[in-house]
């Protein structure tokens, strides 16, 4: 069905964007690659000069962390200020952004200690008694204090309403129920009632047992703690010998599968040599954040998780523009290998543009609505955003000026010009079209 085109209105054909590109990229690849290593010795210089306790996690250094919640709000810098007599000073202390009340003031908070010698088990009951005697009466209390004059306070970790409490506990006996909400925290209840078989905690428990409330809620109970990890140095060997080995053995896979699609080792190598680039250039980016405290990331299998896939990413976009090389082999057969790697970069600019442009967005987005919660996505949306561009850069400006400098090496000690990659394909591109400009 032919399509009808009002006044003013023109067909948008994607794809056709940067059609007629014919820039001479190869020729500003020794600035760039010079540019790249001062950024690579730079950035990494810069991370290892930061103290391995702001730029590793509880994965790669041990330790331990919990979470807790406190009675009152609090602000970070009081908390950190109660720790700092004890045996937990100098612990970093996170406020937990969705517990936020106002003012600068939190009602839950992450603490950690980072070091071997606290990632053991028998440290978790000294971690747990060093937390009492710091936090003192400022953690919460419960979840369920029932005293002897029959009045009560109850933590969930969710606001209910207060008809839905009070139907709770008169379900399982309790009479004169009187309830009420503090106001600055919405979470607690307090109240008093008349137990039948005198005060005790066991009938409240049984009231919320498994209960929802009005709005299809589950009653849940705010514990203290809510949760206590504890990262050994045993299981710190483990966790660092693991990430490395993911990273080579995924760097030797790409070489081995590379050598199978293209027929040579020098596609995998120029592939590698950009992937190790990204990786670095990432890091070292890493390294500004944590040492400006722009971004709250550190090292920690999160992270090792979002090099992989940024490795992965790279490795797709090089892989595009390699194989429009082996497909231009043939059909440009009297031209330079540099002549066909900027052909075949001019070719694949517009696709390369627009899947970098809707990934970065996707990124950007994830790093935007996290940004400033000091979750792991905080962290992970970061490195992703740097890789996708320096993913994309170093496709252009690494890859492709690497694959020139080994077959020009091979040329220079007597091998053969590159074209065994398209061998299989010559036959057929004799009778072919020719290529599209974008793929």
């Amino acid at each position: 069905v032919a399509l009808q085109l009002e006044k003013g209105q023109r067909k948008f054909h994607m794809g056709t964007w940067l059609v007629t590109a014919n820039y001479a990229f190869l020729s500003k690849a020794r600035v760039a690659i010079g540019i790249s290593l001062v950024a690579i010795v730079a950035g990494v210089a810069l991370f290892i000069s930061i103290p391995d306790n702001d730029k590793l996690g509880l994965d790669f250094l041990g330790g331990t962390s919990a979470r807790v919640n406190v009675e009152s709000p609090q602000t970070s810098a009081a908390v950190r200020d109660l720790l700092a007599e004890g045996d937990l000073a100098g612990a970093q202390v996170k406020a937990i952004e969705s517990s936020a009340v106002g003012d600068g003031t939190y009602g839950t908070f992450e603490l950690t200690v980072k070091g071997r010698d606290r990632g053991s088990q028998g440290d978790l009951a000294s971690f747990e008694k060093d937390l009492a005697l710091g936090l003192g009466n400022v953690m919460q209390r419960g979840p369920i204090v029932v005293n002897p004059d029959s009045t009560f306070e109850l933590y969930f970790e969710g606001v209910h309403p207060v008809t839905d409490i009070r139907a709770g506990l008169e379900s399982v006996g309790l009479t004169d129920v009187q309830v009420s909400v503090r106001p600055d925290r919405p979470t607690r209840f307090d109240g008093s009632a008349i137990f039948p078989s005198g005060p005790s905690a066991a009938p409240v428990l049984a009231a919320f047992d498994g209960v929802e409330d009005q709005n299809g809620q589950p009653f849940a109970w705010s514990k203290p703690v809510p949760y206590l990890t504890v990262v050994g140095a045993q299981v710190v060997g483990e966790l660092r010998d693991k990430a490395i080995l993911a990273m080579l053995v995924s760097l030797f896979a790409i070489v081995m599968y590379i050598r199978v699609r293209f027929f040579e080792y020098s596609y995998g190598f120029a592939a590698v040599a950009a992937l190790v680039h990204d990786v670095l250039i990432t890091l070292g980016i890493i390294g500004v954040g944590i040492a400006t405290g722009l971004v709250a990331i550190e090292i920690n299998l999160p992270l090792i998780a979002a090099f992989l896939t940024i490795i992965g990413y790279s490795l797709n976009d090089t892989i595009v523009l390699f194989d429009r090389v082996r497909e231009n082999l043939p059909r440009m057969g009297k031209a330079s290998l540099s002549e066909i790697l900027d052909r075949s970069i001019n070719q694949t600019l517009s696709r390369t543009i627009l899947t970098s442009f809707t990934t970065l967005m996707a990124v950007s987005i994830l790093l935007a609505f996290n940004y400033g919660t000091g979750n792991v996505l905080e962290g992970f949306g970061f490195a992703m955003v740097i890789g996708v561009v320096v993913g994309t850069y170093s496709s252009i400006f690494i890859a492709a000026p690497v694959l020139l400098y080994f077959e020009n090496l091979r040329v220079r000690r007597g091998g053969e010009r590159l074209k065994a990659a398209a061998a299989s394909d010559t036959s057929k591109a004799k009778s072919a079209k020719p290529a599209p400009a974008t793929s």
